[in-house]
Parts: C-alpha cells; structure tokens; sequence
C-alpha cells in the first residue's frame, strides 16, 4: 500500500492554521505533517481511518488525524462528498492542548478520546461562520488573528471532549436527564442553580456530587458554559448591549462575566462583537 505524505502548504508561524474545502483527489492512503480535523459538509463516502475498516460517514461526520495517523476517503463516480479541511499547525496544537489540559495531547494519541465525532448542523454552521470571521481578518491584524484563531481551536476540539459524555447520556437516570434538560431552558438558566434543582427533591451536596461523577465537572462550571454559548450567540446575532445580555443571562457582574469569557473564549466581550461584524 502506498502511503503519501501530505506537506503543510496553508499555514505560517504567524498564522498556524489553513482552510479549505475539498471534493476531490483525496482517495490515497495518507498522512500529513500537520493535524487536520475535517467534517463533511455535504454528502457522503466511505472513510479508512488509521488502518481500520471502511465506515460510511455523512453530513456532519468529523475527524480528528494526528499526523502519525493514517486516513483516505472512498468514492465511487456516483458518490459526492465535500468535506471542510482544518489544517493546524503541530506545534501549534501542542499549545492549544496544553491550554486546555497538559494531558490532553497524550489522551488524543493514545485513542481514549474518540477521534471520531458527529456534529450538529448548527454546529457545523457556527464554525463555517467563526472561518469566515477569520478569513476576514486583515493580514496586517496578525496579534488579533492568531488569538481568534486558538479560540477558534479551543472550540474545534470541545466535541471531541464531550462526545463521550454526550454518548452515555441514553444511560442517565430520568431523574438526572431532566437535570440536564433545566439547564437548557432559559428561563431557568436565567434564576440560576437554585431554581435549577428546585424540582429535585435530593440533598445538595448529593446533587453536586452525582453530577461532577457523571459529567466531570461542576454545576456551577457546566451552568457558565451554556450561558457563555448563549452569550456569544446573542452578541454575534445582535446589537443586545452586553450588559444587558450578561443580566439576562443570570450574571450578577458584568465584570465576573468579562473574566469567565475572555477565559472561555480568549477575547473579550467587545471584541466579539467587533470580530462579527468584519
């Protein structure tokens, strides 16, 4: 079996990560120099991953290739299949791991986290538009761009993170999804935890305690992680003041929610705001 060895062509130290959409001429066996996450846009194939078997994979479908890591797509002439290519950087992604967790490199390579993710339609539309925010970005803003873009990485990878979770959901006591479910309602969201479990007639600390089993984090982390994505719709979607948007998502300090996002996001506020509108 020949394997080619794909060169990175599309990224610079300054700005370490490339894309493009591919349709065609990626049916060899191949590795890269660079890490690639890829997710079909439109239609389907059949995908090899690392010398596995065949798999079909469709819309929505993504994969996380290391460059030690093999992969090529099957087509027939009847079959059509674009998918969008992410090229990054290695050192670079070392980087964007370590800021994430210093182990998380190792727990990609070694297969515990799953290369292999299905993404929503949304999803698969937030990211198109955070590319065309990027791609918009003039060259001469190469400090802006490069912040955006580890962001941009941070938010690439958080499927990968909780695919695994999302996959033991149909495992959850009922009890436990509803749970979840409040979490996700605004209106609950907004009163924050207290209302959140109000329904729930078990102690506090077992609450606590239960969830960070299931989910691996705290309530009160998982509770700023819906609201900082809710927050980042409605400041890229409208011309909501954000304060107001931070009030009406439960924030008591418009400076607390400064922090937690920039920290999420790696860009203020404001700045995402100015970004969506480039």
């Amino acid at each position: 079996m020949v394997i080619d060895n794909i060169w990175d062509y599309a990224t610079t130290e300054e700005i370490p990560m490339g894309f493009k959409i591919t349709s065609l001429g990626d049916v060899s066996v191949h590795t890269h120099s660079f890490v690639e996450i890829f997710y079909v846009t439109n239609g389907s194939a059949n995908h090899k991953f690392n010398g596995g078997p065949s798999k079909p994979i469709q819309a929505g479908d993504a994969y996380l290739i290391l460059p030690s890591q093999t992969h090529s797509f099957i087509r027939t002439k009847e079959t059509v299949c674009s998918h969008r290519d992410i090229i990054i950087r290695e050192s670079f992604f070392h980087e964007v791991c370590d800021f994430i967790d210093p182990t998380l490199f190792d727990k990609l390579s070694s297969g515990e986290i799953s290369p292999h993710v299905t993404l929503s339609p949304a999803k698969v539309n937030y990211l198109e538009n955070q590319i065309n925010i990027i791609n918009q970005i003039l060259p001469t803003s190469i400090g802006q761009k490069k912040a955006i873009i580890k962001t941009f990485a941070a938010a690439l990878l958080e499927p990968f993170l909780t695919y695994k979770a999302e996959m033991h959901f149909s495992e959850f006591p009922a009890w436990f999804k509803n749970l979840l479910s409040n979490f996700n309602m605004i209106e609950y969201m907004q009163q924050g935890l207290n209302k959140i479990l109000k329904p729930f007639n078990y102690d506090r600390k077992y609450l606590c305690r239960v969830f960070k089993k299931y989910m691996g984090i705290t309530m009160t982390d998982y509770l700023n992680h819906i609201r900082l994505d809710y927050a980042m719709n409605m400041i890229q979607s409208t011309n909501k003041n954000i304060l107001d948007i931070a009030q009406d998502l439960g924030f008591s300090s418009v400076s607390y929610f400064n922090v937690i996002f920039k920290k999420r996001y790696g860009i203020t506020p404001m700045e995402a705001r100015q970004n969506s509108k480039k």
